[in-house]
């Protein structure tokens, strides 16, 4: 069972809706399904939605949000008091519009559970959760961002920099100093969720994974997933070396821990990387598709470092482990490729459940074109752009 209430084989979300959280206004999707692929022009809110989903499943709420808005470089600075440069998490990204002084809500659910996320008076908190704060705490200014799932509550003390809502810094000292959220032994556990791309991940994420599913059946799945690429040349892989461990070539410095490839041509064994992104980004998928069971995988820009050719291989590999492992997977692409590959996979396994939503943004409004299995399979027959 779920901590959202769902069983294990149902979806842990059967539809999402969005409402103010970052450049999503109000967004609304009725159906996703095991594997969705959401295509769409820049801007149109894709990664958005994959954020979001990210927040939603976090056994920890506020250092899920802190990670999303530093991916992206979301950091305001300002010069305290004694004259020195800070530099502080801008929370106001989150919102819609990025304003935080009027109070704005974040709404992200689903029939299955709901993330609430509000800006709130310091004073009102500390008048409902007095056992978290001191009485002594003048707050009449201050704002917090109260985070809830649930009956659970996690609270960002400060929200808003000095320089942006004129609280004092010695203020600010003293809710840097306050404890946030519940204690950890009554957290939710949350859901798993891996996110990856729209890059290739390092050696160190590749390790972490592997580490967790050497020597069981996802360790060959992962293999599997490489002679998609590469054929049956591939004999087995092995993740060498130590996390802790640096060496410098040139003016490089590399993390002492790799994947390495035997080859039935090569004498030695082969860098993983050497052999292409696209076998390094198949083995991350397979990887990560075995370590988010009964979770969820993010996968952002999929078809990077993928040749055409097998794209229809990969989404049949992401298709069928998804189901296996019970991962509900949502995935952005730009490519056309991608699309007829996503389709093609969905046809030839009627058995799976796959999705394609277009995003399209007008007049600041997003919204949904839903692709039905039928839709797919004219759009690639006939090369109807659905991007």
């Amino acid at each position: 069972m779920s901590v959202y209430g769902c069983d294990e084989t149902s979806l842990h979300l059967p539809d999402l809706a969005i409402t103010g959280f970052r450049g999503i206004d109000r967004l609304s999707i009725p159906r996703l399904a095991r594997v969705t692929l959401l295509a769409g022009k820049n801007g149109a809110g894709k990664t958005t939605i994959l954020d979001a989903v990210r927040a939603y499943a976090a056994p920890r709420h506020i250092s899920t949000l802190r990670d999303i808005l530093h991916g992206r470089e979301e950091i305001s600075n300002y010069i305290d008091d004694e004259g020195e440069r800070r530099f502080e998490t801008d929370w106001a990204a989150l919102f819609f519009g990025r304003e935080i002084e009027i109070n704005p809500k974040i709404s992200i659910s689903s029939t299955s559970g709901s993330l609430k996320i509000e800006v709130e008076n310091m004073s009102k908190v500390i008048v409902e959760n007095e056992e978290l704060f001191p009485e002594s705490l003048d707050s009449q200014d201050s704002k917090v961002i109260a985070v809830r799932n649930g009956n659970i509550e996690e609270f960002i003390p400060f929200a808003i920099t000095p320089s942006a809502s004129g609280i004092s810094p010695d203020t600010i000292r003293r809710l840097r100093r306050l404890p946030s959220g519940i204690p950890s032994t009554n957290r939710p556990m949350g859901l798993k969720c891996e996110s990856l791309g729209p890059g290739l991940l390092s050696d160190r994420d590749i390790g972490a994974f592997w580490d967790r599913v050497a020597l069981t059946d996802a360790e060959e799945k992962a293999v599997e997933a490489l002679r998609t690429v590469l054929g049956e040349e591939v004999e087995k892989v092995a993740v060498v070396g130590d996390t802790r461990s640096v060496r410098r070539v040139g003016r490089h410095m590399f993390v002492d821990r790799r994947a390495l490839v035997k080859m039935k041509n090569y004498e030695k064994p082969v860098p993983l990387k050497s052999l292409g992104d696209g076998a390094a980004r198949l083995f991350g998928v397979a990887l990560a598709l075995a370590n988010c069971a009964d979770g969820f995988l993010l996968i952002d820009e999929a078809e990077n470092g993928l040749h055409w050719s097998v794209e229809r291989d990969f989404w049949r590999m992401v298709l069928g482990t998804a189901r296996e492992n019970n991962v509900q997977v949502l995935a952005t692409t730009h490519g056309w490729d991608c699309v007829v590959g996503f389709a093609q996979a969905v046809n030839e396994t009627p058995e799976e459940d796959g999705l394609l939503l277009r995003l399209e943004r007008e007049e600041g409004r997003t919204t949904v074109v839903n692709y039905t299995e039928q839709d797919l399979a004219i759009a690639a027959e006939q090369r109807i752009e659905v991007r």
